[in-house]
């Protein structure tokens, strides 16, 4: 699910639908840190991509 929504806003920051993407990557990150509070060692690069994503988007 949470790579589905990272894939997601990549997808509406490619098609400059800014707020649909912050929406996607935030949620995505969400998973992810609740996964990587579990299994650092696993989780940590996905939560590190998806928020460089995130920091992509304009302000």
């Amino acid at each position: 699910m949470a790579t589905t929504l990272n894939n997601l806003g990549v997808l509406h920051r490619n098609q400059n639908r800014m707020e649909a993407a912050r929406k996607a990557y935030d949620e995505a990150l969400s998973i992810y840190r609740e996964f990587a509070a579990r299994s650092p060692e696993t989780f940590m690069p996905y939560v590190r991509k998806v928020q460089a994503n995130l920091d992509r988007l304009p302000k």
